[in-house]
């Protein structure tokens, strides 16, 4: 995995860490925000929060290994 793949995921397992009850479009918007060289728009931040919460299908579920933010 690349540098830039890698600080997308720490930024966005650092806000899920942070704030676990935020829905994921309202993480989206707080991680374009303050990191837009890092995500292109907020659907872009809202995919990777999706993937590590679990809602973005079977197949990432099976996938990933960190299910702590799980719902």
């Amino acid at each position: 995995m690349t540098d830039y793949l890698l600080l997308k995921r720490k930024i966005i397992l650092d806000l899920l860490e942070k704030f676990p009850d935020v829905s994921s479009n309202t993480l989206a918007k707080i991680a374009r925000r303050d990191n837009p060289k890092f995500f292109k728009d907020i659907e872009d931040a809202r995919n990777v929060i999706r993937r590590y919460r679990g809602t973005k299908g079977k197949y990432t579920r099976e996938t990933i290994k960190n299910q702590k933010y799980y719902k």
